[in-house]
């Protein structure tokens, strides 16, 4: 099982690093626009960072745990 486990957390990581790009260029783009047609003072992007609650902030490798795997006794 070990080829499958090492490609779920190859694709997991990847996931959660773009996952975390996209909140990241999607929110400063919002807050160019803002910045630039609104004049907010930077609301627009507080409120982007708002709707992402931090979900941006990731400490790869990220492990995944599948529901379907047994628990690990210690």
């Amino acid at each position: 099982m070990g080829f499958l486990e090492d490609l779920t957390w190859y694709v997991w990581n990847w996931a959660m690093y773009i996952k975390s790009m996209e909140a990241l260029v999607l929110c400063y783009y919002a807050g160019t626009i803002g910045l630039v047609f609104d004049d907010d003072d930077g609301d627009m992007q507080k409120w982007c960072w708002g709707l992402y609650d931090n979900k941006t902030m990731v400490n790869f490798p990220a492990s995944f745990v599948s529901s379907y795997a047994p628990e690990e006794s210690s």
